[in-house]
């Protein structure tokens, strides 16, 4: 029984307010004590100084003669205390109960000793002269000087004290042992009425976390215990359902976090709930956007358009939308999940920038190396038809057809090549056998090899290489191969008159290669362009060449762990520089 919830707040309630009634009682009591003490002795003490008063103003002898023992009695029936006169040497010279002959010296008594010092002393003690407890007040008796004569000593048995302190501490015990029985009877009622409910719970939880009935374990465990133990099952289980939770909902952030499409959130009033960081690169805006509105998010009102048109019909959407001024297509998707309140939408958003661009330059790759194959097959058929017609027969300009169409089959041959070329560099089938190369040699000598093209022109083209250049790590014909591409349309672009400056510098990690020609520079709007395969602008449709050179250059370059790179302006030239690193 005593291990019932019940009990078990009923006696430490109990044992508390008894252990607080009991400590209050014996501080009552001592308090009671204290006061009456208090009291007594501001009574002796101006009892002790009407006495002193009385002996110094009588004139009476403060000798050990016997003359003041009369005197002290006669004073002890007035005040019903006993009387003690102390010479400042601590013999007795006046005693109202004792025979003063046969006591003690008083100078070390303490509250002789204080009313020595201080002119008031207090001491309560067991007294063997009397058989039980005094209380003893000393006075010092002083002339008009200063100067102590004597000491009246006042002392009062306590029994009448300890007797009423006693009575006291009996109504107080008996009072404390009303309270205990009735804290007993009200907290017993109390605890009856808490334990109760939480019985009430416990069957209640039970069931909750088992369906099967519930068995209440073996022993005498009060409702704490089998509380805990429902507590526990309905515990286990649901962590073992926030632990499945907590999987899935990581395996859905992993999933989102990289999946390369944009997903957003976006409730009724327009707060973005979800954004992943697919979102954040697409919108160039950090993973903060949680807790703004989607007009704040994406400033395109396509976006928002699309939004609102899921959240008012409760049907998917799709759209393609231009983002950032167009710099950026993407392909938009909305789907609506209901819910308990206004419902969501859940935004898709897949980049498709690059497959446009990558679909634009193969449209434009188709339209180019048409253009470039129509010229030279037409040429050749027109001759060819020319021939059959009877040009034939005309020795002169039969000859001179088929020269024109070995022309064409020869450039039919290089673009043909070329473009095998390419396709091998770009699918690095084409080794680079490196060395360590000094690259102001390399430059030397693709300028040698153009330097009859040079001449015709009517161009000028030196060479500027940093002293104590560091080597490179390269392949020399294909670098070469590079650099006669680049200095072959600086040579071509520039009119007669003009200048190629060819510059070679390093720094810490690599060494710079840069080609400036005063030609005829290039459109702003070609520049992005201008390394892409058959690719001209527009000015040079009409010259030779097969727009392949530049192309095939950057993925040598790119092959040899570099870069290049183009700035031109129109009219006043380009220039273009090739990075590569120190071996």
């Amino acid at each position: 029984m005593l291990r019932s919830l019940r009990w078990k707040i009923t006696i430490p309630f109990t044992a508390v307010i008894l252990l607080l009634l009991v400590s209050i009682g014996i501080l009552a009591s001592n308090y009671v004590k204290s006061i009456y003490l208090k009291d007594l002795q501001s009574r002796q003490i101006a009892s002790a100084r009407l006495i002193a008063d009385n002996i110094l103003g009588q004139g009476l002898p403060l000798d050990s003669t016997g003359n003041l023992d009369a005197q002290t009695i006669h004073w002890s029936d007035v005040i019903n205390e006993r009387v003690t006169i102390i010479a400042v040497d601590g013999t007795v010279i006046g005693e109202s109960e004792e025979d003063r002959t046969k006591m003690d010296n008083h100078l070390n008594r303490p509250e002789v000793r204080a009313a020595l010092e201080s002119g008031i002393g207090n001491s309560t003690r067991f007294s063997h002269t009397t058989g039980y407890s005094m209380l003893y007040t000393a006075v010092a008796a002083a002339d008009q000087a200063g100067s102590v004569k004597a000491i009246i000593r006042l002392a009062t048995p306590l029994v009448e004290v300890e007797s009423s302190i006693r009575q006291l501490q009996a109504t107080i015990g008996g009072v404390l042992l009303l309270a205990a029985v009735l804290i007993l009877l009200v907290s017993g009622w109390i605890a009856a009425r808490i334990s109760r409910p939480l019985t009430d719970l416990t069957s209640a939880i039970g069931q909750l976390a088992n369906p099967a009935p519930l068995i209440t374990r073996s022993g005498d465990g009060d409702e704490i215990h089998r509380l805990t133990d429902s507590f526990n099952g309905m515990a286990a289980r649901l962590d073992a359902l926030i632990k499945e939770n907590e999987k899935e909902k990581k395996r859905l952030e992993l999933v989102l976090e990289h999946m390369t499409d944009a997903v957003l959130i976006v409730d009724a009033p327009g707060e973005v709930l979800l954004f992943n960081r697919a979102a954040a690169f697409l919108f160039g805006s950090e993973m903060t956007q949680i807790g703004r509105t989607l007009a704040e998010v994406s400033a395109d009102h396509q976006v928002v358009q699309l939004w609102q048109y899921c959240l008012q019909t409760h049907q998917p959407g799709q759209a393609s939308i231009p983002l950032n001024a167009g710099k950026k297509q993407v392909l938009a998707a909305a789907i609506y999940i209901p819910d308990d309140s206004q419902g969501y939408c859940v935004l898709f958003l897949q980049d498709v920038t690059q497959q446009q661009q990558l679909e634009q330059m193969r449209r434009d790759f188709i339209s180019n190396i048409s253009h470039e194959l129509r010229t030279p097959l037409a040429g050749i058929k027109a001759m060819t038809e020319t021939l059959l017609d009877g040009a034939l027969k005309d020795g002169k300009n039969a000859k001179r057809f088929i020269e024109r169409i070995q022309i064409e089959a020869d450039a039919l041959s290089l673009m043909v090549g070329e473009l095998l070329e390419l396709a091998r560099i770009e699918s690095g089938k084409v080794p680079l056998e490196k060395t360590q190369v000094d690259p102001g040699e390399i430059a030397r000598s693709a300028i040698q090899r153009l330097a009859i093209q040079t001449e015709q022109a009517g161009i000028t083209m030196d060479l500027t290489v940093q002293p104590d250049l560091p080597a490179i790590q390269a392949d020399p014909t294909r670098l070469q191969q590079v650099l006669i591409n680049i200095l072959h349309n600086a040579i071509k672009f520039t009119p007669a008159g003009g200048h190629v400056s060819v510059s070679i510098t390093s720094d810490t990690n690599s060494v710079r290669i840069s080609i400036a020609d005063t030609g005829k520079g290039i459109p702003s709007s070609d520049l992005p362009r201008i390394f892409e395969r058959f690719y001209k602008v527009d000015r040079s449709r009409s010259s030779a060449g097969t727009g392949l050179g530049l192309s095939i250059a950057r993925h040598l370059v790119e092959g040899h762990g570099g870069s290049i790179s183009v700035v031109s302006e129109v009219g006043k030239g380009s220039t273009f520089t090739i990075q590569l690193p120190i071996a």
